[in-house]
């Protein structure tokens, strides 16, 4: 059966008080690179929904560089402007001790992922791309080749890894060694006025695709490395579909991690007070410091937890800003198989945690 796996989409949105929507930017200009130096704290586009404003980089995946609360500003400054911060998403496994890391923004804080974004009004879209890998946060040299971008290893006199393979005549050099089996789309839209809601909310959507069959990327990460964990390996990958018992293979991914974070700086904005809707409907407050990550409501609620981070003790006063993750066939699903013609053939709950 030939089918393309869509793995973990994922629905986000941000509240906040104000007014009004717009949307601007310039159309799709960059072409595509898997990795390209260039700076990270340029804003190629923008969405308004209200006074609340984000602006993202087609240099990074579309990744989110700016976020302007009102009577903040913009909360992002010179340490969250980069590609691996801002607001942006990411995929490990276990399997593959989490370094195989394909992101949405890029290879390094200044080599960034070059896409083309297309501005619709009131809506920006990231056209579907191939996601590059993370350089494995300085832990593990799997580059042998510099030629696109330099690694974080400066003592590696720039044609060294540490996987222990032969890569001297590598089809495609670097761009091979870091292009993941992953495509990414995604898109930002603003809601305000649409389904009821009244206060500027932005909704954001994304998909990881495991579209590419296992190759010279993966195998980097795989048994004859010392990153490959075989115990972290599942007796059975799925939960429905496909129907029969699929142990994990050493070029799976196995106990996936798909992350969503905004990075601020707490020296522009540092909200103290962190509020969660109780199964009740009451607010539980606790200062950020105090907090863990924990779902609050139980796995059959029609919704998943509004989270509010704000500078106030009182839920009623102060700039905040919220995270609402809807109760969707999307969410609760994250698994979608589907053939070449596109056609859905299943989809499969195989969240362990949330």
């Amino acid at each position: 059966m030939n089918q393309k796996i869509v793995w973990s989409p994922l629905s986000r949105i941000l509240l906040l008080t104000a007014l009004s929507a717009y949307c601007g930017g310039a159309e799709p200009a960059q072409p595509f690179r898997i990795a390209a130096v260039s700076n990270p704290a340029i804003t190629t586009q923008t969405l308004k929904s209200g006074d609340l404003e984000i602006g993202i980089s087609d240099l990074g995946g579309g990744y989110i560089n700016k976020l302007v609360i009102p009577g903040m500003g913009d909360i992002m400054g010179a340490v969250s402007k980069r590609y691996g911060r801002g607001g942006q998403s990411a995929l490990r496994d276990r399997m593959h001790d989490g370094h195989y890391n394909p992101t949405q923004a890029g290879f390094t804080d200044k080599a960034g992922t070059a896409c083309a974004i297309v501005a619709t009004p009131g809506r920006l879209t990231i056209v579907p791309h191939p996601c590059c890998l993370w350089d494995a946060d300085g832990k593990y040299d799997f580059t042998q080749w510099e030629n696109l971008a330099p690694d974080m290893y400066p003592h590696d006199g720039g044609d060294t890894d540490q996987d222990g393979i032969d890569e001297s005549h590598l089809p495609g050099k670097q761009a091979t060694e870091i292009t993941s089996e992953f495509d990414y789309y995604g898109y930002y839209e603003n809601m305000e006025g649409k389904d009821g809601i009244a206060i500027p909310c932005i909704k954001h959507y994304f998909e990881y695709r495991f579209l590419r069959k296992p190759g010279p990327c993966l195998a980097q990460f795989g048994p004859s490395t010392s990153q490959y964990v075989a115990t972290a390996a599942l007796p059975d990958l799925t939960v429905d579909h496909p129907v029969g018992v699929h142990p994990a293979q050493p070029f799976d991914l196995s106990q996936g991690i798909v992350a969503w974070a905004i990075r601020g700086d707490t020296a522009r904005w540092d909200p103290r007070w962190v509020y969660y809707l109780k199964k009740n409907g009451d607010w539980e407050i606790r200062k950020t410091h105090e907090m863990t990550t924990r779902s609050v409501l139980g796995p059959d609620a029609p919704y998943r937890p509004l989270v509010i981070v704000s500078d106030s003790d009182n839920p009623d006063k102060g700039p905040a800003l919220g995270q609402y993750w809807p109760h969707s066939p999307v969410n609760d699903c994250p698994v979608v198989g589907r053939r070449n013609d596109g056609t859905q053939v299943y989809t499969d709950p195989r969240l362990t945690r949330v």
